[in-house]
């Protein structure tokens, strides 16, 4: 096989993957890295400025999670529609299946879980946490909610798989 045909098979194998493999579009930029990389960067966080890093990783999802809302917004009808919007794309983001368990529209309350969280599995891959890991996604579901609910909104995250459990469960309810 010449080397021009190897780059032909190349190219088509990463287009299909592109066209096959709902991720970042091709507008925007980003990268991928694997779960247990981004789970070694949280405990260096932790490692170098102790449990107050969990809290900066929290909050350095809350923005992403209002600017995702913001995006998903303007491409749908309805709130409801916005969720289901989610649902789809971070399960093709690879961060995970979300389902919305319950949901409260007059107290904006409700429980969201998610089986195989990214945070979660790095976790996983390294040791069994003794408490709730996804403090990213956390915080990106505070955002997110928070806008859509248009008032602050609290995240808990009440199981995690990083602690054995089978899947990530999260409590939302307004910050007093």
């Amino acid at each position: 096989m010449m080397l021009s045909q190897v780059v032909e098979m190349a190219l088509r194998h990463v287009l299909q993957r592109k066209i096959s493999e709902p991720s970042l579009s091709m507008q925007d930029e980003g990268f991928e890295f694997r779960f247990v990389t981004f789970q070694d960067l949280k405990s260096s966080l932790v490692r170098i400025f102790g449990s107050p890093a969990r809290a900066i990783v929290y909050d350095a999802g809350i923005e992403p999670g209002r600017r995702s809302f913001d995006r998903m917004v303007n491409e749908t009808k309805s709130k409801e529609e916005v969720l289901k919007l989610l649902v789809s794309r971070k399960a093709g983001q690879n961060w995970g299946m979300i389902s919305v368990e319950s949901l409260d529209w007059q107290t904006n309350s409700g429980r969201i879980s998610i089986q195989d969280c990214f945070e979660a599995r790095g976790r996983k891959e390294t040791q069994l946490s003794v408490e709730p890991s996804c403090d990213f996604f956390k915080g990106y579901l505070a955002g997110f909610l928070s806008a859509l609910f248009r008032s602050d909104v609290k995240v808990i995250e009440e199981r995690c798989m990083a602690m054995g459990d089978a899947l990530c469960v999260f409590a939302f309810r307004p910050t007093p």
